[in-house]
């Protein structure tokens, strides 16, 4: 598992921005571009992009098709096969291929006529009839253009023609810009400041095309070169080439000067029409040039040695010719190959060369002096068996120094045997002991230009250090360094280490959930500052657009809601949105539109209305293209805080396809995210939670059989419900401890509900009361009965357990609040039953009392003593009491909508919803009143509570990020109990979730 993870990691780290399948409709209209510069001479037209016309002749189906071989839709692959079939007959190339495509369009035709529109692809009505008229031009034979079904798409452009006027499409970005190749009587110029900042329209290849051979736009031929060198291949300097310029490793924020440099030495074995090698070679030597002059050698390898001299030295024969060149690649021939003499060697290495350059005659490159030079160097080399043999043991004894930052995420990884101690013991030790003098860790000696990796190697070993709760005082003095230099995270002149700008952001998640108080007031995320700049990926795709603005605002960053105000109006939408492609976007703006956290938010409102009612349209229709669409609907239409994590992760898993497909104007499919290596890790890692999760299950259960709580009254299928609830809380691994006080926790506040409720005797509640408030002299006490004795012993018990682990976490001993939290909840329970029995209080007395007898606080507050969140002496503030209240709310009402009509009928119990119709006067219609006006009073304090989880420490917030999380948590938990019925009391679907997350293994079909 570990191997996968690490085989995981790299294929995500190296992924760039993806790479979807090859799009043959795509390929085959920048295939139609001509190579106007062959014909100057009269010589016979051409492809300005040969490959792709390459790639149509060696990718064509069995059947004679074009188009993802796992996936059928007909729109698809009709639209693919033709488009491939007028490339092959407009170059008048492999006929055999193209009539063999000409056959399966016939054959397949029918199939149009029973077509699902729901299947269409996007912009199918205009792309697929401009294929239609190139192909008759072109007098492509057996194609019944006449045919009704033809006849049904022409006609239906002609409807979406009405929907677009022609100003309208030259002036604002509209969907029709996707499909630039199947519209009439354009004006081309005009539509160059729609443009997108790649040179691309909306993306998409074929509408580029169109548009470059109507305008031979610069920027649309560097986006249509890019993307046929992505797509297409290429030789291996394509790789190090982004537009105009040459990289070291995409996605790096700075040039590498190193690998320039062996960049530029890759370049001299250059031959004749090495385009691409002479670019690299001039670029590089310029760029190095010009660093040199800059006196800007800050490459951490430069700073370790004298490379500027080095440099220089190969500078210096820049000017090389290909003569040169050639006797260049000579010198870096094997001596060792084989048995063959020097002058065998020379020769069959200048004859390769002489007949690659096909200009050279073998004497010419023998004679001249560098290949003298090179004989001269042979001839001396006597003994190089035996100098080779001590370089190559000289190399297996080299050792680099070691990663401080590699070391501490090995330190982290957990024992086999045990989730609480390290795999790797000494990894840790080292840490300890190599703390540097100012509390970093890092490349030693340290250079002034390299703190981010000062500060990534940092963190890493802090994270480590508090994960097994270790190095206290390393992990002060390492604090003060990340808060000291922290103003070089976002420093442009400071060398950042390779995916710095992603990594280091998720390491300060990671560093918050551990509570560690990062002080640092210059942290941004690659996201957010490309949000900030308007960037053109984001906000030219709706569906970027709202996935963007959904993590943004998850992950505690202050976004506005404004920037989805186009998406406000449904009809506007839909009739000029050149963003929306897909139901994708659709389903993206309603999960954007339900971050909701001011009391009113028209934007976020409205589009929630709007999008809700589309997506419950389409399950009414059942207008999708598959299964997997249509559960995405629905999953999508439940809000998100009615879930939790552990059934999504199951979801998401037993719903992946390695092979799964997205339908924009042809299907295609991301292979680096349909990965069969990422199935089997989530796999592996979901089935490692079942057996965990089963075990403690069994915990619990020694635990309840050995305090008899059965005879107290609690039933042992409290013990799966409670642990669901721990395990929706914190799913972790290595959070097992804090899942099993969890679920002891949620057991005992329900057995003392059910024992103030109707299962004990007011002097035994009073006695409860007594032994709990005089905790440490219980003894003096004494018990009413045996119920009593049996429930306050595993109280006891438990609670001790709890203050013991929470002490060792939090350094001090807070079992006096622990205690505290627990009195307060039975009085109010005592308030409920004894007090509440004679008379009705006020909503507002309710209010104050039910909260505690629900619970939530007192669990909220005694699970981060467990989880180890240092809350120190906060719990008295306003910001705790508020979190406290908005969640106690959520909580206490959602139970009451639930339990009100099981309740209704005995009198003696109070509900939220009888004291608001009794205040309205109790008529049967304003029932429905009633629980109207508590639904707005829970969704109003739903929004609050998320704004408060959601405040980041810069904007007044002074509570740790993990304790704000887990009061969300706990509510959503309860979101997902009382949603729909009461699943805690009476659960119908409560078992299925007991299988589905504890017991039952994946179902991978």
């Amino acid at each position: 598992m570990r191997n996968l993870r690490e085989e995981i990691k790299n294929m995500l780290s190296s992924m760039g921005d993806g790479r979807s399948s090859v799009s043959p409709y795509d390929t085959a209209w920048v295939s139609f571009i001509e190579d106007t510069n062959t014909n100057i001479n009269g010589t016979s037209k051409r492809p300005l992009f040969p490959s792709c016309l390459q790639w149509i002749i060696d990718n064509q189906l069995d059947d004679g098709s074009w188009g993802e071989e796992l996936v059928f839709c007909i729109y698809d692959r009709l639209l693919n096969t033709l488009a491939c079939v007028v490339a092959l007959t407009l170059w008048n190339t492999c006929l055999h291929k193209r009539n063999k495509g000409v056959m399966f369009i016939k054959e397949n035709l029918r199939k149009l006529e029973g077509g699902e529109v729901v299947n269409m692809t996007s912009g199918f009505e205009f792309v697929f009839p401009s294929l239609l008229d190139k192909a008759q031009q072109l007098h492509i034979d057996n194609i019944p253009y006449d045919a009704p079904v033809f006849r049904d798409i022409y006609a239906r452009r002609e409807v979406k023609f009405t929907r677009f006027p022609k100003d309208l499409i030259h002036t604002i970005p509209t969907i029709v810009l996707f499909s630039l190749e199947g519209l009439r009587d354009l004006d081309w110029q005009r539509l160059l400041k729609l443009q997108m900042e790649d040179g691309s329209f909306l993306t998409s290849p074929s509408s580029t095309a169109i548009v470059f051979m109507n305008t031979n736009d610069d920027k649309c031929f560097t986006f249509l070169q890019n993307a046929v060198q992505k797509f297409n291949g290429g030789d291996v300097l394509h790789k190090f080439k982004d537009g105009d310029e040459f990289f070291c490793l995409r996605g790096e924020s700075n040039k590498s000067a190193t690998v320039m440099f062996n960049l530029y030495r890759c370049s001299q074995a250059l031959f004749p029409g090495e385009i691409i090698c002479e670019e690299a070679k001039n670029f590089t030597y310029n760029f190095l040039h010009q660093y040199l002059a800059n006196n800007q050698s800050k490459d951490k390898w430069v700073i370790a040695k004298d490379i500027p001299g080095e440099w220089e030295e190969w500078l210096e024969e820049n000017n090389t010719t290909c003569q040169e060149a050639a006797v260049l690649l000579v010198q870096t021939i094997n001596l060792s190959s084989g048995h063959m003499t020097h002058d065998e060697i020379l020769s069959k290495y200048t004859n390769k060369v002489c007949h690659m350059l096909n200009e050279f005659q073998n004497d010419q490159i023998c004679n001249s002096s560098k290949a003298r030079d090179i004989e001269l160097h042979m001839q001396a080399l006597d003994g190089f068996e035996e100098a080779k043999e001590r370089i190559r043991e000289s190399f297996s004894k080299v050792e680099l120094s070691p990663s401080s930052y590699d070391t501490a995420w090995v330190a982290m990884v957990p024992s086999k045997y045990s989730l609480n101690e390290p795999c790797f013991p000494q990894c840790l030790d080292w840490i300890i002991e190599n703390q540097r003098e100012d509390g970093s860790w890092g490349l030693n000696p340290t250079h002034p230009l390299l703190l981010k990796d000062s500060l990534s190697s940092t963190l890493a070993c802090l994270l480590a250090l508090t994960k097994w709760r270790v190095g206290d005082e390393q992990i002060k003095r390492g604090l003060g360094f990340i808060e000291t230099q922290s103003w070089a995270i976002d420093n442009k002149d400071q060398i950042s280490p390779l995916g710095f700008e992603i990594i280091f952001p998720s390491m300060i998640k990671s560093a918050e959930k551990l509570n560690l108080n990062l002080a640092m007031n210059k942290i941004d995320s690659t996201i957010k500052r490309l949000w900030q700049q308007k960037n053109e990926e984001i906000f030219s795709n709706v569906t970027h657009c709202a996935m963007a603005f959904r993590l943004l605002r998850m992950s505690y960053y202050d976004v506005s809601s404004d920037e989805l105000a186009e998406f406000v109006d449904e009809e506007h939408f839909f009739s000029t949105s050149g963003k929306f492609i897909s139901d994708v976007a659709i389903i993206e703006l309603h999960k954007a539109s339900q971050l909701t956290i001011n009391e009113k938010d028209d934007i976020l409102d409205k589009i929630n209305n709007w999008t809700g009612i589309f997506m419950q349209q389409k399950l009414l229709n059942n207008d999708f293209l598959d299964i997997k669409s249509k559960k995405e609907v629905e999953l999508a239409l439940r809000m998100f805080y009615v879930t939790y994590d552990r059934a999504e992760n199951r979801r998401y898993i037993e719903s992946y396809q390695e092979n799964n497909f997205k339908m924009l104007k042809t299907a295609y499919r991301c292979g680096s995210m349909n990965n069969i290596d990422l199935l089997t890790f989530s796999m592996q890692e979901f089935e490692l939670g079942l057996s965990q999760y089963q075990e403690e299950v069994e915990q619990l259960k020694r635990w309840y059989e050995d305090y008899r709580l059965e005879q107290v009254g609690l039933a042992q299928e409290y013990i799966y419900r409670t642990h669901l609830i721990s395990v929706a809380v914190f799913f972790e691994h290595e959070l097992s401890n804090a899942r099993i006080m969890y679920a002891k926790y949620a057991m005992f506040l329900t057995l003392s509900d059910d024992l103030f409720e109707h299962l004990a005797s007011k002097d035994e509640l009073l006695n409860i009361i007594e032994l709990v408030q005089r905790w440490d002299e219980h003894t003096n006490v004494g018990f009413h009965s045996e119920k009593v004795k049996l429930f306050f012993t595993a109280l006891y018990d438990t609670i001790e357990e709890v203050a013991t682990n929470a002490q060792i976490k939090q350094g001090r001993n807070v079992k006096h609040h622990i205690i505290e939290l627990f009195v307060e909840g039975l009085n109010s329970m005592l308030v409920d039953r004894v007090e509440w029995g004679t008379r009705i209080p006020s909503i507002e007395e309710y209010l104050r009392v039910s909260l505690s007898t629900f619970g939530g606080k007192c669990m909220v507050l005694t699970s981060q003593y467990v989880v180890g969140i240092q809350l120190c002496n906060y719990q008295s503030d306003d910001e705790i009491q508020d979190l406290c209240y908005c969640s106690g709310i959520v909580m206490r009402l959602l139970k009451d909508l639930q339990s009100f009509k099981r309740e209704r009928s005995d009198s003696r119990l109070v509900n939220m919803v009888k004291l608001v119709m009794k205040q309205r006067s109790g008529t049967i219609c304003e029932e429905e009143e009633a629980i109207k006006h508590i639904k707005e009073t829970i969704e109003c304090n739903r929004r609050k509570l998320l704004r408060m989880v959601l405040q980041s420490k810069g904007k007044g917030s002074k509570v740790p990020q993990a304790l704000k999380d887990l009061f969300w948590r706990t509510t959503k938990a309860v979101y997902f109990f009382y949603s729909d019925h009461d699943e805690f009391r009476s659960p119908n679907k409560v078992k299925h979730h007991i299988n589905q997350v504890i017991y039952k293994s994946l179902h991978i079909r």
